[in-house]
């Protein structure tokens, strides 16, 4: 367990278990091989990153529900969704722009990845952080007596 202070309040985290941080981090990299290997089915594109927005919007879509299923491991998301993605694409096969693709897959999907996930983070900690408020508010007190 351990503890965050924010805005006067502590807020005691459990820490994650091996078993459900594990599940998770397959679940994002089947989060992430399902979004490469789907969104060309979506759109029509040839590849994944051929549509931006779709391919974009699914990222941070995923990365904010992973980052609210568990915040505790909002850094192991987007390298799940990253791993999965790898998988995917090395297993079409190789050409001679490989290089060039694995740089425009590693780079911008975890980093938005990343991003996503540390917002979904960030709103369990809003969330939790006014609850305590809620909660340590005497009766009567909200109402200025």
């Amino acid at each position: 367990m351990f503890t965050i202070r924010v805005l006067n309040y502590t807020i005691n985290i459990k820490k994650m278990t091996g078993r459900r941080k594990w599940i998770l981090f397959c679940v994002s990299v089947l989060i992430g091989a399902g979004i490469w290997f789907l969104t060309p089915y979506f759109t029509g594109e040839a590849e994944a990153f051929d549509a931006p927005n779709y391919y974009r919007g699914a990222l941070i879509f995923c990365g904010i529900i992973l980052g609210i299923i568990e915040a505790r491991g909002f850094w192991l998301w987007p390298l799940g969704i990253t791993i999965g993605q790898l998988a995917v694409f090395l297993g079409f096969g190789t050409d001679h722009l490989m290089t060039i693709k694995l740089i425009f897959i590693i780079v911008p999907t975890t980093i938005v990845s990343f991003a996503a996930t540390i917002v979904g983070a960030a709103i369990v900690l809003i969330i939790t952080v006014r609850r305590m408020k809620i909660q340590s508010v005497p009766n009567g007190a909200e109402n200025g007596s």
